[in-house]
């Protein structure tokens, strides 16, 4: 039946792809040429669209963010529209204009995104799962409350299994289960027998990786004559990567910069109304290979506020911040001024968080891997920025920036820059609507190294 129903989103899609130039010759009074193109290119048009959605996996991966989603769309409508604006070029006797495939593409995207999400939501509502935690004693509360976060509607946690107790059988309590999520510290205490009969199960497992898994990612496999080993990347973008995202890096900003304009001269008579001050904060900070640079942007806290405190983050009520400052951090509108440091070379849009030398010290003594963030440009925004928030320890923050070093391209930049664009818009909606409260009504029935929760 999900079959099915991906056939049926991707033929509904197809059928938006054709619509969307139809709407604009009808509607705009294009010439009978321009009709006679369309019909004569529909049959290519719409096995241009199926191969295009097909290779794309665009039905796939309910579980995906809704920004992955907004990305492939654009990617899938982008692609199409260049088959097909090629087609019109190098076959010059078939009058297809170029403005009406930009119109076919806006509306595209315009009619496809709400249909994906249309669809995804159907397909996420139809999964019935009983999930089973692996966890430790004392990450118990912090797990539960992740898994019931991201979990799908239908599903519910229905156990909780004590990694790190002893004498425990993990066989007994995957009766009924469809799903496993597994911490990175129960990871120290599974075997590897453990993870074969999981599998061998063939159920969904979603594990938290440890630094380790997030260093060989990336790798490839090379021949070591009768056996194969594999070959780890060294962290760090190759010459290639480096020139198209500093490119990227040029325009995107210098769009930012005339787009956003008013908005930061505004910011910057408000900072200055509160308390007379610079209303811009200059600090040293480091980016790729250890260099330092002062970073620009707006002033969030108070004139020399960490005076008293030393370097140290910033919390979510944290009493050094103006009234103007929270405002502006809670939106990001603090960091619009570091698009001058990306045009200087200093940083690029997308990267780790640009940290002080002595915090970088101060974590690297017990997290060595720390330093590894700078083995790329800091960013404005990044992959652990959109997904954490001050109170999300170090640790984790760390393991989404190796993510990112290991895993960038330009579509994952766009990924995450999408993904920022959602975060500050929901953060603006949730001005106007109050935020529905979750509550699970549960039970739990206790065993020596496992929880089973009974639902009310």
């Amino acid at each position: 039946m999900n079959n099915f129903l991906k056939s049926i989103e991707i033929i509904f899609a197809v059928g938006i792809v054709l619509l969307s130039y139809f709407l604009p010759l009808y509607f705009l009074n294009y010439q009978v040429t321009n009709f006679s193109s369309f019909y004569f290119l529909t049959l290519f048009i719409c096995a241009l669209s199926f191969i295009v959605f097909f290779g794309a996996e665009y039905t796939s991966s309910i579980r995906s963010s809704k920004s992955i989603n907004v990305l492939k769309i654009l990617l899938c409508c982008l692609m199409i529209s260049i088959f097909i604006m090629s087609t019109a070029f190098f076959t010059r006797s078939f009058a297809f204009p170029r403005s009406l495939i930009i119109f076919g593409f806006f509306i595209q995207l315009v009619l496809l995104i709400p249909l994906r999400f249309i669809f995804r939501n159907i397909s996420r509502n139809r999964v019935y799962n009983e999930i089973l935690i692996i966890g430790t004693t004392n990450e118990k509360e912090w797990l539960w409350t992740k898994v019931n976060n991201i979990k799908l509607p239908n599903e519910k946690v229905a156990k909780y299994f004590f990694a790190d107790k002893d004498g425990y059988s993990l066989d007994q309590e995957l009766k009924a289960i469809g799903q496993v999520f597994i911490s990175d510290k129960a990871l120290n205490f599974l075997n590897e027998k453990d993870i074969t009969y999981l599998n061998l199960l063939n159920l969904n497992i979603i594990i938290i990786p440890r630094k380790y898994e997030i260093s060989v990612w990336s790798s490839f496999l090379i021949p070591l004559e009768d056996s194969i080993a594999m070959n780890i990347r060294r962290l760090g973008l190759s010459f290639e990567a480096i020139f198209i995202k500093r490119l990227f890096d040029i325009l995107f900003s210098l769009i930012m910069l005339v787009l956003f304009f008013p908005i930061m001269l505004i910011v910057g008579i408000f900072i200055f109304i509160e308390d007379r001050r610079n209303p811009f904060f200059i600090q040293e900070r480091i980016t790729k290979d250890d260099r330092p640079f002062m970073l620009v942007k707006f002033r969030s806290m108070k004139v020399g506020a960490e005076n008293n405190t030393g370097a140290i983050w910033a919390g979510d009520n944290d009493d050094r911040i103006t009234k103007v400052g929270k405002v502006i951090r809670k939106y990001w509108l603090d960091e619009l001024p570091q698009f001058i440091n990306v045009l200087k070379g200093d940083m690029s849009v997308v990267g780790p968080r640009p940290e002080r030398k002595e915090l970088i010290e101060v974590f690297s003594k017990n997290t060595p891997e720390f330093k590894y963030r700078t083995k790329v440009k800091a960013g404005i925004t990044g992959y652990a920025q959109v997904l954490t928030g001050y109170k999300t320890l170090p640790e984790n923050k760390l393991k989404l920036d190796l993510i990112y070093i290991r895993k960038w391209n330009i579509v994952f930049d766009l990924l995450i820059i999408i993904e920022t664009g959602r975060v500050i818009f929901m953060k603006l909606l949730s001005c106007f609507l109050k935020p529905k409260e979750k509550q699970i009504l549960v039970k739990e029935e206790i065993d020596k190294n496992c929880i089973r929760y009974i639902y009310e």
